[in-house]
């Protein structure tokens, strides 16, 4: 790859401090500005690139205090900016890994363009989000996190989850996927980096001898009732938990008498889930698949 892009601002005559971007293809070596905000104030935040084969770039930053996108579909030879845009500063751009229309900016909260940033709309994915980053090994999945901590969608941005556990400081810098998209890696500013892992988000845990029989699980799943049996000590609750960790239906024991159980998951949505059985401090976990 020859061409390299950098933003920023200019404080050189005779930019004024303009919006700009910096463009060099022969590897660094010589660089070439864009003043796109002259004569106005402006700084570039944020640069995205779309997906391999595409020639399309966006930048995005602030201008005059106001948000502000430009998109480049000739690898920064042109720009052009965007007819509306967040209206806080942009911090963070993230471009779908397939579609280059899909676009998503952080500006305090989290904005979703469908058709190349011309217009946005605001994502319930909550507040002081400053970055945000596209699994591209999964398309569907993203991540945004900010000074409230990190959250995780894994349905296109429909719908998102909190990830809090393990995560000692909530000011998260920077969100990246590692590994081949199988771990979430969270930067904050007052401690380390933090790692979710994301196979399935949560891990199915070897059997935890309850008692002296201990506790054998068997799910299985017909129309979207889930028929639990066990035997050995009776446990005190069922959960289930989505790919993100969240817990999504709990069910407790009430009776020793009963070696079974029946959930009704007709209300989740198709994906895998993680059965857990509680008794005494120990617990039996295993996968759950849900089909339709």
């Amino acid at each position: 790859m020859r061409t390299l892009i950098t933003g920023g601002q200019t404080s050189s005559v005779p930019y004024n401090n303009a919006f700009c971007i910096s463009v060099s293809r022969d590897r660094g070596e010589t660089w070439k500005r864009f003043p796109l905000s002259d004569p106005q104030t402006g700084f570039c935040e944020a640069l995205a690139c779309g997906p391999r084969g595409t020639q399309i770039i966006y930048a995005a930053g602030e201008i005059e205090d106001q948000g502000v996108v430009y998109r480049s579909s000739d690898l920064g030879i042109s720009w052009l900016r965007t007819a509306t845009a967040p209206l806080s500063n942009v911090t963070s751009l993230a471009v779908h890994p397939i579609d280059p229309r899909i676009v998503y900016a952080a500006a305090n909260r989290l904005y979703r363009s469908t058709d190349s940033g011309e217009t946005w709309s605001a994502c319930a994915a909550g507040s002081r989000l400053t970055c945000v980053r596209f699994n591209p090994y999964d398309p569907a999945m993203l991540a945004a996190g900010g000074d409230s901590g990190v959250v995780l969608s894994t349905d296109n941005g429909a719908s998102w989850a909190r990830l809090e556990p393990g995560l000692e400081d909530p000011l998260v810098s920077f969100v990246a996927f590692a590994d081949s998209g199988r771990w979430l890696v969270a930067a904050t500013t007052g401690r380390s980096c933090f790692a979710w892992p994301l196979e399935t988000g949560i891990s199915e845990r070897l059997p935890a001898p309850i008692g002296d029989n201990g506790l054998w699980l068997s799910p299985s799943v017909t129309s979207g009732m889930a028929y639990i049996s066990w035997r050995g000590h009776c446990p005190t609750s069922i959960s289930v938990f989505d790919c993100s960790g969240r817990s999504v239906l709990h069910h407790s024991i009430t009776s020793s008498l009963h070696h079974s159980a029946t959930l009704d998951l007709r209300s989740l949505p198709t994906g895998v889930y993680l059965v857990r059985l509680d008794a005494d401090g120990c617990s039996r976990s295993q996968k759950l698949v849900v089909q339709r």
